[in-house]
C-alpha cells in the first residue's frame, strides 16, 4: 500500500514540475479566428501573423533581443475602423489560435504601419483575455463573450515604427487570446496592429506525463524486490 501511494504521489510531483521547468518557446498564431468587423478601408486580422522579413516562428527559441523591426507596412498589419471621434476606441478586438494549448507567460507586439505617420493608429491601452476552448456562441463584442477569462491590462509605450514591445505576465494556459484595444496614441480614422507573438512552454498532456512517472518509479520498485 505504501509502495502504491509513493508511486502516486512522486508521478503527480513529476506532472507539476515537468511544465514548470519547461523552456519558454516562441508561440506564433495560426490563425485569428474572430475580429471586430471594419469599414472600407480596413485590413484582416489575419496579416497580425504573417510577416515575411523576419519569421518567427512557433519552437524557436525566446531572443535575447527582439527584431526591432519586421514586414509590417500598411498591407502586413490588422487595421480596424475606430468608431468613435476621440483616440478612445469602440470594441475594436480580435481572438488569436494558438494552435495548440500553451503555458502563456508574455506578448511581443510590434506596432503599425510603415511611416511616422501611422504612430497615432498604434493601440495604447488593451485588455488581455485566455481561454482554453471557444464555444459556437461566440458572440460579436469582445465585452459579452464567456469564453474567456483571467484577463489582464497593460499600456503599450509611446511607439516608433517597426518597434516591438514585450510585456510578461502571469503563466496562463490558453490556446485563444483575445486582444481587445480600448485605445490609441492620438485621434485616428483607425487602429492598427503590426505583428503579434507570445512566449510559453507546451502543456504536457496529464496522462502521458502521470504514465512516465509511474513507468519509472515502478522499474526502481522492481530493482529494489
Amino acid at each position: 500500500m505504501k509502495a502504491i501511494q509513493l508511486i502516486t504521489a512522486l508521478a503527480l510531483a513529476t506532472a507539476l514540475s515537468s511544465n514548470a521547468n519547461a523552456a519558454s518557446i516562441i508561440i506564433k498564431p495560426t490563425n485569428a479566428v474572430a475580429f471586430s468587423e471594419f469599414t472600407s478601408g480596413g485590413r484582416f486580422a489575419t496579416n497580425i501573423h504573417n510577416e515575411t522579413d523576419a519569421p518567427i516562428e512557433t519552437g524557436q527559441a525566446v531572443p535575447a533581443t527582439w527584431p526591432s523591426t519586421v514586414n509590417q507596412g500598411k498591407t502586413f498589419s490588422w487595421m480596424s475602423a475606430k468608431l468613435s471621434n476621440s483616440n478612445v476606441l469602440a470594441d475594436q478586438w480580435v481572438v488569436l489560435d494558438l494552435g495548440d494549448t500553451y503555458s502563456v507567460e508574455g506578448m511581443n507586439l510590434w506596432s503599425y504601419g510603415d511611416s511616422t505617420a501611422d504612430d497615432k493608429r498604434a493601440v495604447k491601452n488593451y485588455t488581455l483575455s485566455f481561454a482554453t476552448t471557444l464555444s459556437d456562441t461566440f458572440g460579436s463584442q469582445a465585452s459579452v463573450d464567456n469564453d474567456f477569462s483571467d484577463s489582464i491590462s497593460n499600456t503599450a509605450p509611446d511607439p516608433s515604427v517597426g518597434a516591438g514591445t514585450f510585456t510578461s505576465f502571469t503563466e496562463t494556459n490558453a490556446r485563444y487570446v483575445l486582444i481587445d484595444q480600448l485605445s490609441i496614441f492620438n485621434a485616428s480614422d483607425y487602429v492598427g496592429i503590426g505583428e503579434i507573438r507570445f512566449t510559453g512552454s507546451a502543456v504536457p498532456e496529464p496522462s502521458t506525463t502521470a504514465l512516465l512517472g509511474l513507468g519509472g518509479l515502478a522499474l526502481i520498485l522492481r530493482r529494489r524486490r
